[in-house]
Protein backbone atom coordinates (compact mmCIF):
# COMPACT_ATOMS: atom_id res chain seq x y z
CA UNK A 1 0.00 0.00 0.00
CA UNK A 2 1.58 3.31 -0.73
CA UNK A 3 0.58 5.13 2.45
CA UNK A 4 -1.63 4.24 5.35
CA UNK A 5 -4.43 6.29 4.09
CA UNK A 6 -8.04 4.10 3.30
CA UNK A 7 -9.89 5.45 0.59
CA UNK A 8 -13.83 4.65 0.38
CA UNK A 9 -15.58 5.12 -2.80
CA UNK A 10 -18.53 4.45 -4.07
CA UNK A 11 -21.90 5.42 -4.55
CA UNK A 12 -24.35 7.20 -2.47
CA UNK A 13 -25.67 5.49 0.46
CA UNK A 14 -23.53 2.51 -0.60
CA UNK A 15 -21.97 3.03 3.66
CA UNK A 16 -18.91 5.11 3.50
CA UNK A 17 -19.59 7.12 6.04
CA UNK A 18 -20.93 4.42 8.68
CA UNK A 19 -18.09 2.50 7.35
CA UNK A 20 -15.56 4.48 7.23
CA UNK A 21 -16.30 5.50 11.10
CA UNK A 22 -16.41 2.18 12.48
CA UNK A 23 -13.11 0.97 9.92
CA UNK A 24 -11.67 3.85 11.82
CA UNK A 25 -12.30 3.24 15.14
CA UNK A 26 -11.16 -0.68 14.62
CA UNK A 27 -7.74 0.86 13.01
CA UNK A 28 -6.93 3.21 15.72
CA UNK A 29 -7.54 5.98 12.68
CA UNK A 30 -8.76 9.00 12.50
CA UNK A 31 -11.66 9.74 9.69
CA UNK A 32 -12.42 11.80 7.70
CA UNK A 33 -15.34 12.87 5.72
CA UNK A 34 -15.12 14.82 1.98
CA UNK A 35 -18.68 15.60 2.01
CA UNK A 36 -18.26 17.35 5.73
CA UNK A 37 -14.80 19.22 4.70
CA UNK A 38 -16.71 20.73 2.14
CA UNK A 39 -19.58 21.26 4.09
CA UNK A 40 -17.40 22.71 6.56
CA UNK A 41 -15.93 25.61 4.21
CA UNK A 42 -18.99 26.34 2.63
CA UNK A 43 -20.48 26.62 5.41
CA UNK A 44 -23.69 24.97 4.20
CA UNK A 45 -24.72 21.35 3.07
CA UNK A 46 -24.20 19.58 -0.04
CA UNK A 47 -27.48 20.17 -1.02
CA UNK A 48 -27.29 23.56 -0.38
CA UNK A 49 -23.69 24.15 -2.41
CA UNK A 50 -25.78 22.32 -5.42
CA UNK A 51 -28.67 24.47 -5.23
CA UNK A 52 -27.39 27.56 -4.78
CA UNK A 53 -23.53 27.52 -6.28
CA UNK A 54 -24.33 24.47 -8.43
CA UNK A 55 -22.60 21.21 -9.46
CA UNK A 56 -19.17 22.48 -11.09
CA UNK A 57 -18.86 24.77 -8.23
CA UNK A 58 -19.35 22.09 -5.45
CA UNK A 59 -17.03 19.58 -7.76
CA UNK A 60 -13.90 21.88 -7.43
CA UNK A 61 -14.54 21.99 -3.77
CA UNK A 62 -14.99 18.06 -3.62
CA UNK A 63 -11.65 18.11 -5.08
CA UNK A 64 -9.39 20.16 -2.98
CA UNK A 65 -11.10 18.38 -0.20
CA UNK A 66 -10.27 14.99 -1.46
CA UNK A 67 -6.44 16.28 -2.26
CA UNK A 68 -6.58 17.56 1.47
CA UNK A 69 -7.59 14.63 2.87
CA UNK A 70 -4.90 12.70 1.15
CA UNK A 71 -1.82 14.91 2.84
CA UNK A 72 -2.03 12.63 5.72
CA UNK A 73 -0.64 9.48 7.49
CA UNK A 74 -2.95 6.74 9.66
CA UNK A 75 -6.09 7.96 8.25
CA UNK A 76 -9.61 6.69 6.80
CA UNK A 77 -11.42 8.90 4.34
CA UNK A 78 -15.11 8.73 2.75
CA UNK A 79 -15.22 9.92 -0.43
CA UNK A 80 -18.27 11.86 -2.10
CA UNK A 81 -20.31 9.67 -4.18
CA UNK A 82 -19.05 11.42 -7.05
CA UNK A 83 -15.04 11.91 -6.00
CA UNK A 84 -13.77 9.35 -8.27
CA UNK A 85 -15.35 11.32 -11.35
CA UNK A 86 -12.38 13.52 -11.62
CA UNK A 87 -9.77 11.81 -13.43
CA UNK A 88 -7.03 13.60 -11.61
CA UNK A 89 -8.96 12.86 -7.66
CA UNK A 90 -9.08 9.45 -9.32
CA UNK A 91 -5.67 8.82 -9.99
CA UNK A 92 -4.26 10.59 -6.93
CA UNK A 93 -6.39 8.07 -4.69
CA UNK A 94 -5.34 4.98 -6.48
CA UNK A 95 -1.70 6.62 -6.20
CA UNK A 96 -1.72 7.83 -2.62
CA UNK A 97 -4.24 5.04 -0.45
CA UNK A 98 -5.94 1.84 -0.39
CA UNK A 99 -9.21 2.25 -2.55
CA UNK A 100 -12.38 0.08 -1.61
CA UNK A 101 -15.25 0.56 -3.47
CA UNK A 102 -18.37 -0.03 -1.33
CA UNK A 103 -21.06 -1.75 -3.40
CA UNK A 104 -24.79 -1.32 -3.54
CA UNK A 105 -27.67 -2.25 -5.78
CA UNK A 106 -29.98 0.21 -7.09
CA UNK A 107 -32.64 -1.42 -4.86
CA UNK A 108 -30.61 -1.31 -1.68
CA UNK A 109 -29.56 2.48 -2.33
CA UNK A 110 -33.21 3.22 -2.86
CA UNK A 111 -34.11 1.60 0.45
CA UNK A 112 -31.26 3.41 2.58
CA UNK A 113 -32.28 6.74 0.82
CA UNK A 114 -35.98 6.65 1.31
CA UNK A 115 -35.63 8.83 5.14
CA UNK A 116 -33.37 11.16 3.54
CA UNK A 117 -33.94 12.11 -0.10
CA UNK A 118 -33.36 15.87 0.46
CA UNK A 119 -30.11 15.86 1.32
CA UNK A 120 -28.66 13.51 -1.59
CA UNK A 121 -28.94 16.36 -4.53
CA UNK A 122 -28.61 13.82 -7.48
CA UNK A 123 -30.64 10.71 -6.13
CA UNK A 124 -33.82 12.44 -7.83
CA UNK A 125 -32.05 11.62 -11.22
CA UNK A 126 -32.54 8.12 -11.06
CA UNK A 127 -30.28 5.68 -9.21
CA UNK A 128 -29.89 3.02 -11.73
CA UNK A 129 -28.65 5.62 -14.59
CA UNK A 130 -26.85 7.43 -12.05
CA UNK A 131 -25.02 3.90 -11.10
CA UNK A 132 -24.06 3.26 -14.42
CA UNK A 133 -23.07 6.79 -15.49
CA UNK A 134 -20.67 6.18 -12.83
CA UNK A 135 -19.78 3.09 -13.24
CA UNK A 136 -16.17 3.65 -15.23
CA UNK A 137 -15.26 6.15 -12.18
CA UNK A 138 -15.69 2.89 -9.74
CA UNK A 139 -13.65 0.62 -11.91
CA UNK A 140 -10.22 0.75 -10.59
CA UNK A 141 -9.82 0.13 -7.06
CA UNK A 142 -7.81 -1.80 -4.67
CA UNK A 143 -10.80 -3.97 -3.19
CA UNK A 144 -14.71 -4.35 -3.99
CA UNK A 145 -17.03 -5.14 -1.53
CA UNK A 146 -20.38 -5.51 -1.86
CA UNK A 147 -22.53 -4.15 1.11
CA UNK A 148 -26.08 -5.03 0.09
CA UNK A 149 -26.60 -7.93 2.85
CA UNK A 150 -23.67 -7.24 4.94
CA UNK A 151 -23.42 -5.39 8.21
CA UNK A 152 -21.20 -2.04 8.87
CA UNK A 153 -19.27 -4.63 11.13
CA UNK A 154 -18.63 -6.87 8.27
CA UNK A 155 -17.73 -4.76 6.03
CA UNK A 156 -15.03 -3.10 8.07
CA UNK A 157 -14.19 -6.34 8.25
CA UNK A 158 -13.68 -7.46 5.01
CA UNK A 159 -11.59 -4.82 4.53
CA UNK A 160 -9.13 -5.15 7.40
CA UNK A 161 -8.38 -8.74 6.45
CA UNK A 162 -7.80 -7.22 3.12
CA UNK A 163 -5.69 -4.41 3.70
CA UNK A 164 -1.52 -4.94 2.81
CA UNK A 165 -0.06 -6.88 5.43
CA UNK A 166 -3.26 -8.41 7.29
CA UNK A 167 -1.90 -11.97 7.49
CA UNK A 168 0.68 -10.81 9.54
CA UNK A 169 -1.29 -9.15 11.94
CA UNK A 170 -2.86 -10.92 15.60
CA UNK A 171 -5.93 -10.81 16.12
Amino acid sequence: MPSSVVCLGGFMCSGKTSVGRVLAARLGRDFIDTDLLVESRAGMTVAEVFARLGEPRFRRMEREAVLEALDGEGRVVSLGGGALLDEGSRAEVLRRSFLVILDASPETVAKRAASGRGSRPLLNDGVRELMEARAEAYSSCHLRVSTDNLSVDAVAGRIIDSLPGAGQRQG
